[in-house]
């Protein structure tokens, strides 16, 4: 069922396809986490008519605010780094009992600002793929210090939302450039017309100290199933098959030998990192575990050290950027129904 009444003439095209799942989300919070995820903007029109474009791709070249000629006022405009995040932890739904987790981190950031974490949940995240689209999106749009802050000029008629207008305040140490407009409001006062515009994004006051608070508080209450702050996580539900057998094989969500078989291992699919993977923790869940090995290979599987459930260890003779697991069966009463590294 499509919503009536509303066109859609001045949507652009984005090439971007975010893996997405949505539950109960309202109509235009899912319009917004697109336009985040794709770096689009988008607003609806007097006509109901939506507008959807590249970021920052609209320059409106009639209108400027300038010093010593249409400027009035300026309010906290300037380089913002209080907000700045260059470590985002995203943790995704629980899933039999193993957490998604993905890390997104910016070195050149943390080195220049120290080192700013965000955790994220998001138990609409439920694959590796979409916690990852969703750390490096946050990561690339909150590692950089914005400009932000609010100026007012004589009335700007023309202006329209996402719109770029050319700024410049050389006694505010306002770079003369154009600058991406996220609101703005038109007054009508004794100063006669005027207009107020919202640069970057919105500046910080008491209200989102107060939401921040709020959020931390909520996030409190949440249980990860991270108790090492392990930064990424590799999970296999058994849903399906994946990974190499020998003598065992997956069936109704468990991971088991084959019938007859009194030993077996199955090893995984390898996961490739950019950095060596230093340190491994790991969670097995099953009725019965007695029978079962567990080790881990930095590197891809040459060489392999000994883990068991619930326990971290640092890899030396197996460290590496390419990550393998294997299992291995000694008696045929244990089963696999869900593991995480």
């Amino acid at each position: 069922t499509y919503l009536t009444g509303f066109t859609y003439t001045n949507v652009s095209s984005s090439t971007t396809n975010p893996t997405i799942k949505w539950n109960n989300k309202p109509f235009y919070d899912a319009v917004v986490e697109l336009c985040n995820r794709a770096g689009f903007d988008c607003w609806l029109d007097s006509d109901k008519d939506f507008h959807f474009f590249k970021r920052e791709s609209i320059n409106n070249d009639d209108m400027a605010i300038v010093w010593n000629d249409t400027l009035l006022e300026i309010e906290g405009l300037g380089v913002d780094t209080i907000d700045v995040k260059n470590r985002i932890i995203v943790y995704g739904a629980e899933q039999e009992g193993i957490q998604i987790i993905y890390t997104a981190e910016d070195d050149p950031s943390q080195t220049e600002h120290g080192i700013k974490e965000e955790i994220v949940s998001d138990n609409n995240v439920t694959s590796y793929q979409q916690a990852k689209d969703l750390g490096d999106f946050l990561l690339t749009e909150k590692s950089n210090p914005p400009i932000v802050g609010e100026i007012t000029g004589v009335l700007l008629a023309s202006i329209q939302p996402g719109e770029k207008i050319y700024l410049s305040s050389p006694m505010e140490n306002i770079p003369p450039n154009s600058y991406e407009i996220i609101s703005y409001k038109h007054s009508i006062g004794d100063d006669g017309l005027t207009t107020t515009v919202r640069v970057a994004k919105e500046p910080r006051r008491i209200s989102h100290i107060f939401q921040e608070l709020i959020e931390r508080s909520n996030q409190s209450q949440q249980t990860f199933s991270n108790p090492k702050e392990m930064r990424y996580s590799f999970n296999f539900l058994f849903d399906g098959d994946s990974g190499d057998h020998t003598k065992t094989n997956v069936s109704s969500g468990f991971l088991l030998l084959q019938d007859g078989e009194s030993s077996g291992n199955w090893v995984s699919p390898t996961r490739s990192e950019a950095k060596n993977i230093s340190e491994c923790y790991l969670i097995a869940i099953g009725e019965t575990l007695t029978g079962l090995t567990f080790e881990v290979s930095g590197n891809d599987g040459v060489n392999y050290q000994t883990i068991t459930n619930k326990s971290k260890i640092t890899l030396t003779t197996a460290l590496g950027p390419n990550l393998k697991i294997k299992v291995s069966f000694d008696d045929a009463d244990s089963q696999l129904d869900s593991l995480s590294i």
